[in-house]
């Protein structure tokens, strides 16, 4: 849009003016934001379109071939931005199964009409696992994680009574030291037996002579 000032001017004031504005109007230029969405099953998911025409175009939406209205599952709205630009959004709530495919946008006026195309992918990675406290889940599967395996139990501990080896092996020892200590007094019971003799040979001797 641009503006000429006309001005008229004979000499004697005062002058005279004429504004006029030149609007270029031409036909609309429909481009897709993103021409892939991916969303999840259950999520919101916004399609966006951007168009540029004058006059303003009209704007609408469609899923295999059929114009989509407003309702619980779709919603539409639009913001301008300068004089030929406009962004419309199309938000689908609570997505199923059946939202996904392919989706224009249609931009139209008295000029001409434009249309962009949009897919809307499933995202399925939103359900390969669960999620809780930031711990995952494992669904139909004997996989435990490591900081989920219970430890082990504590040992126990039980007092057994010596058995009849250990108890043989006792008493023979006892029985050993028994039978050295009887060796040892037969030993000094025989000393003193010698000494004993000796000392009455050698008084034998010393009063009757050899």
């Amino acid at each position: 849009m641009s503006e000429y000032i006309c001005v008229a001017n004979n000499g004697i004031p005062p002058d005279d003016s004429l504004t006029v504005k030149l609007m270029v109007s031409f036909k609309p230029l429909a481009q897709a934001q993103s021409p892939r969405v991916h969303a999840g099953l259950g999520t919101t998911a916004r399609l966006v379109c951007t168009s540029e025409a004058w006059p303003r175009p009209q704007m609408s939406w469609e899923k295999d071939g059929e114009t989509i209205y407003e309702n619980n599952n779709f919603s539409m709205s639009h913001t301008t931005s300068g004089q030929y630009h406009t962004v419309h959004i199309l938000e689908i709530r609570h997505v199923h199964h059946h939202n996904f495919g392919n989706y224009r946008c249609v931009a139209k006026n008295d000029n001409g009409i434009s249309h962009s195309e949009v897919e809307l992918i499933q995202n399925h990675n939103h359900h390969h696992h669960k999620h809780h406290n930031d711990k995952t889940h494992y669904l139909n599967t004997n996989v435990v994680p490591e900081d989920e395996v219970p430890p082990p139990p504590p040992p126990e501990y039980d007092w057994v009574k010596p058995t009849n080896a250990a108890g043989g092996i006792a008493r023979r020892h006892h029985d050993t030291q028994q039978h050295s200590r009887s060796e040892l007094r037969s030993v000094n019971q025989s000393s003193t037996s010698l000494s004993t003799i000796f000392t009455l040979f050698a008084t034998f001797v010393f009063f009757y002579g050899f």
